[in-house]
């Protein structure tokens, strides 16, 4: 039917000019079966042993062959996420168990007087105790290990810009709350000598050995073979203006752990320091004269503080602790008026090169004169000469034995009464009462400019040769 009369036939119908007509097309069946196939192949599978079903299956695994490795990929980078994830959270465990620990109170192991001891150097005014320790020992003390203590202390101590050094026992003995002296001729645990400042140029440092006393190492009984090897330390003395005032800035960063950097003994020790500096002409002149101005100053300020921290160990009540025990005035006042006798405690044996020399020597004399050796029924005994001539008396560095010793040293001496002038004497510092030359052994008042000048040349003469 062409198309111009089916639209005649709906128009008509449409306006009622004819009745209704339905119309129903009816495809043969051979027709409807090629639609139906042709349907199915291209919409659903072509049928078995069709080609074109070979190249759609391969196009489908092509399809799902890219897409697994999509989600290959996508779950490997899920993998490592999640394998990162996991490390940082292992490390924030980790970290969280070991702040854990550090903030953990051990202070239960010590005894109650060191813990007042350092909430009352804790104080900022010298009369109000701290609730509890400064932080910066707290975390010392909680340290698990004598190891770790010595660690923190090293850190706390570089934050100050030190770089500590502390002698034999001295870390230990601050971890385990040792801080006061076991006398106050005997300036070991805390004191200014027992941490010094390790980039100090050691040429430049005098060389001291401290006699300790001592029966126990880690708290255990010493053997005497211990106690004879932890008898003598040695340390580490100011020898000049510079290194006095470094090691006392080091002492005061000491105090600053141990108490706090607002602690009233550490407000003191800066007072100290900057009235030092400010008298810094008289101390170099009193060092000048005396060699042990500097450590003797040293001491005093040690022995001071330690005093302070042995009376506020004792007490509950810190306003009762007498503020002058931490006074240096007396000290500032003596170096002010010229005034310093320093006097070192005998726990100080002086470790210098040449009175080493000196010792060495005595005992070789000592050994190789058998007619002279001292026994208790008398014999031939050592006497010093304790006031020498300046110019005579052997410097660093200089020896006795070689150079002043034996027949060709004794050429040239300049002659004293019936004999010479004796070298041991007067250069050595020490000889015995038998000698031939005893008539010699005056103190320097009683020798002349002359003799003076005529045993100078001698010993010039000697140690040219």
């Amino acid at each position: 039917m062409e198309k111009s009369e089916q639209l005649v036939r709906w128009l008509s119908v449409f306006h009622g000019f004819v009745d209704v007509t339905i119309l129903k097309t009816v495809a043969d069946d051979e027709e409807a079966i090629t639609y139906r196939v042709q349907q199915h192949e291209n919409w659903i599978i072509p049928p078995v042993g069709d080609p074109r079903r070979v190249e759609r299956i391969e196009g489908e695994l092509s399809v799902l062959r890219s897409q697994a490795i999509q989600v290959n990929a996508t779950l490997s980078r899920i993998g490592e996420v999640l394998e990162t994830n996991n490390q940082l959270q292992s490390k924030k465990i980790e970290l969280t168990e070991e702040k854990m620990d550090r903030d953990k109170d051990r202070t239960d192991k010590y005894h109650p007087s060191v813990i007042r001891l350092l909430c009352n150097l804790a104080s900022y005014d010298g009369e109000t105790a701290a609730n509890e320790p400064s932080e910066s020992i707290l975390a010392v003390l909680n340290s698990d290990s004598h190891a770790k203590a010595e660690r923190e202390l090293v850190n706390q101590f570089r934050e100050k810009n030190v770089e500590p050094s502390f002698a034999v026992g001295t870390s230990k003995a601050l971890y385990e709350g040792k801080l006061t002296w076991p006398s106050d001729d005997n300036p070991i645990n805390f004191s200014p000598f027992t941490i010094t400042e390790a980039s100090v140029d050691d040429t430049s440092m005098n060389t001291r050995d401290i006699f300790i006393s001592t029966t126990e190492l880690n708290g255990e009984k010493m053997t005497p073979a211990q106690v004879e090897k932890w008898l003598k330390q040695a340390i580490k003395t100011p020898s000049t203006y510079h290194e006095l005032v470094e090691q006392l800035g080091v002492f005061k960063a000491g105090i600053e752990i141990l108490g706090g950097e607002t602690c009233y003994t550490a407000y003191k020790i800066k007072g100290l320091i900057k009235s030092i500096q400010g008298l810094k002409r008289k101390v170099e002149a009193q060092i000048k004269r005396n060699k042990d101005t500097a450590p003797y100053i040293l001491f005093q300020v040690g022995l001071r503080v330690n005093n302070y921290l042995t009376a506020i160990e004792r007490t509950e009540e810190l306003e009762v602790v007498p503020k002058s025990i931490i006074s240096f005035s007396s000290i500032e006042e003596k170096i002010s008026n010229l005034e310093l006798i320093p006097v070192l405690p005998y726990c100080f044996k002086n470790g210098s090169k040449r009175e080493k020399e000196e010792e060495k020597n005595e005992k070789e004399e000592a050994n190789s004169n058998k007619r002279r050796k001292t026994d208790k029924h008398g014999g031939a005994k050592v006497i010093r000469n304790e006031d020498r001539i300046e110019e005579l008396t052997l410097k660093d560095g200089e020896k006795w034995k070689g150079v002043f010793t034996g027949k060709e040293a004794r050429k040239g001496l300049p002659k004293w009464g019936k004999g010479k002038m004796c070298p041991k004497w007067h250069v050595n510092g020490h000889c015995f009462d038998d000698c031939p030359d005893a008539e010699s052994h005056v103190p320097k008042k009683d020798v002349s400019a002359e003799k003076k000048a005529e045993m100078v040349a001698w010993k010039v003469a000697k140690q040219a040769a």
